[in-house]
């Protein structure tokens, strides 16, 4: 575990917000795993922005060249 790299992270804004989306993710992604087979989309969305609710994890969308 890395405790002192976490609590020196979390000093700063982007520290913090780094730091509560690891933990989102990976209450949703591990503690709290969905059943991924019987999510529709809009079960998906509502995983994703539940575990994302900063907005930090994303971005643009992604467009082919």
């Amino acid at each position: 575990m890395h405790s002192r790299r976490t609590a020196r992270s979390a000093e700063r804004p982007a520290g913090r917000t780094l730091v509560e989306l690891r933990r989102r993710l990976g209450r949703m992604l591990v503690q709290q795993t969905p059943d991924w087979r019987t999510l529709d989309q809009a079960g998906l969305d509502a995983a994703w922005a539940a575990a994302d609710g900063s907005g930090a994890f994303g971005g643009s969308e992604l467009t082919g060249r």
